[in-house]
């Protein structure tokens, strides 16, 4: 969790929608598969918002 954090500084949103997702995946309870599709989500996320500060 400290990782998330520290990604999330100064960026509420991300933030935000990270506690969603982890809510959401440890309700699923996340297999392998599950984290592998979590890291990969999260990555499209951050990338997003970071694009769209970049313009």
């Amino acid at each position: 969790m400290e990782i998330h954090a520290v990604i999330c500084l100064g960026i509420p949103q991300i933030s935000i929608l990270m506690r969603i997702i982890t809510t959401m995946l440890l309700k699923l309870n996340i297999s392998g598969i599950g984290w592998h599709l979590f890291i990969d989500m999260l990555m499209k996320i951050i990338n997003y918002y970071v694009n769209k500060s970049e313009v």
